[in-house]
């Protein structure tokens, strides 16, 4: 079992938070991922969209929030959102230039590659980092770079 964790951060202008609509658990807040495959290392070709409130059963026991199949080598993977380990990007967070825990996925036959912040418009983006189990990964990763925010 692998745990990505997605993390947020950026400068809170006129704002004590930001969250998703509702709260961090929000079952109707949709994330949208790029994944690759663990199998092939095949990358989906658009965004795949998880969110809390679409539940799946498992063939054997439980449920899961994505069932996805490669459309390369026909592997099945899941991912499983695991609610109540997010915190809001608070001001005092945001000011120490802090991430905040957003979402935490636990991903099976394939890995999150790209997610796409549709909640936060080019002006409040700053960085998204998707953790993997290695910390050295984070550092290393072009997901974890900052987002390009100057203005042309």
């Amino acid at each position: 079992m692998v745990n990505y964790m997605l993390y947020i951060s950026g400068e809170l202008e006129n704002l004590t938070n930001f969250q998703p609509r509702g709260s961090v658990d929000d079952p109707d807040f949709t994330y949208y991922f790029k994944f690759k495959c663990e199998n092939c290392g095949e990358v989906t070709e658009k965004e795949t969209c998880v969110s809390l409130n679409g539940t799946l059963p498992l063939p054997k026991k439980g449920t899961t929030n994505l069932i996805q199949k490669c459309k390369f080598c026909k592997r099945e993977g899941t991912v499983t959102m695991i609610p109540g380990r997010g915190s809001p990007l608070t001001n005092d967070s945001s000011e120490l230039g802090k991430y905040a825990l957003l979402m935490v996925f636990d991903c099976r036959g394939f890995e999150p590659l790209d997610f796409v912040p549709l909640m936060m418009s080019s002006q409040t983006r700053r960085s998204v980092r998707i953790a993997s189990p290695n910390p050295d990964d984070i550092e290393n990763s072009p997901v974890n770079a900052p987002a390009n925010t100057s203005e042309d």
